[in-house]
């Protein structure tokens, strides 16, 4: 049997009707709830933001106003602490106290223009290079032992960064850090050699180190293939006797590529070697010896492994 739907009555569809309007009416009204909320949010973001910048501006100058009082505190403070140290103890236990400050063996970068953004770092490290905090007595004496208790590191690439550093003060003080520089490393470069024609002999960069007063340790250090190791110091030996006869002290860092790599061999010579061959053979030698020590290890190595099995043995017969 068929049912026949009946049709609506006006009264269905009237309500029907209205009950969309309530709907649409309630999510207008949410809608624009909602966007009067946000703009609310909005606007107390925005406040928020401008007590935050407000707060972050009176901070900024409270602290600058708390490090320019310290500063102030400290030109008064220092100096007298400084006098007292100048006055109390003798120049061996206040280089131990500027070791605290500069770092003891501190090793400055190759080129003139890392040297003096290194410097650069060291003096605005502290307060203590200025001379109205420290003194100008102490802040001369720091920076003489700044200049002879590091090792300043160079290439025959940079060359000319090691007049820089003989002649000029990074710190404004009135005397030369060529006289109390000490210990310098030159890592030289005789690619220029293997090519024809070219113009400048590697050797005469190092007639900078010529500059250097009488004493100055000098280490020459070559990074070559072992292949190269005997014509290159031949080549190179002669202007480290001018510079031993002139009484420097040098000696000469191997740091050589090889076929062995398993086997390491830093090799750094005597101060002042007599000869080129000299230097050679001694190399020869530790390099002998390390693979020497090398093979001993290997072999101690297989017989503690034998030592194990044979002791594991009546175990394993036993199973």
């Amino acid at each position: 049997m068929e049912t026949h739907e009946l049709p609506q009555t006006m009264e269905q569809r009237l309500n029907e009707e209205y009950e969309k309007c309530i709907r649409s009416f309630r999510a207008a009204r949410y809608k624009r709830e909602l966007e009067l909320s946000t703009r609310d949010l909005r606007r107390r973001i925005e406040e928020l933001e401008s007590q935050v910048e407000f707060l972050g501006n009176e901070s900024f100058s409270a602290g600058c106003k708390v490090v320019d009082a310290s500063l102030q505190y400290s030109k008064i403070a220092c100096p007298n602490l400084c006098n007292k140290i100048m006055l109390t103890f003798p120049r061996e236990i206040r280089d131990i106290i500027y070791f605290y400050f500069i770092g003891h063996g501190l090793w400055a970068p190759a080129g003139s223009q890392m040297l003096v953004r290194d410097l650069d770092s060291l003096r605005t490290k502290a307060v203590q290079w200025t001379k109205d905090f420290v003194g100008a007595s102490m802040a001369r004496e720091m920076a003489e032992t700044f200049y002879r208790t590091t090792k300043f590191i160079f290439t025959s690439s940079d060359a000319t960064a090691i007049y820089r550093l003989r002649l000029n003060n990074e710190f404004g003080l009135d005397f030369l850090p060529v006289s109390f520089i000490s210990d310098i490393e030159y890592r030289i470069s005789l690619y220029s050699v293997e090519i024809p024609g070219y113009p400048i002999d590697p050797r005469a960069d190092l007639e900078f180190l010529f500059g250097f007063r009488p004493g100055t340790a000098i280490t020459m250090m070559l990074a070559r293939q072992e292949w190269l190791l005997v014509d290159d110091l031949t080549f190179i030996f002669p202007v480290f006797q001018r510079l031993m006869d002139l009484k420097y002290r040098i000696r000469v860092s191997l740091e050589l590529e090889r076929n062995f790599p398993d086997v390491g061999v830093k090799f750094i010579s005597e101060w002042n070697p007599v000869s080129a061959q000299a230097v050679i053979e001694a190399y020869w030698k530790k390099r002998v010896d390390a693979e020497e020590e090398l093979q001993q290890a290997k072999l101690d190595e297989q017989l503690a492994i034998y030592s194990d099995m044979t002791w594991d043995m009546p175990t394993l017969i036993a199973r």
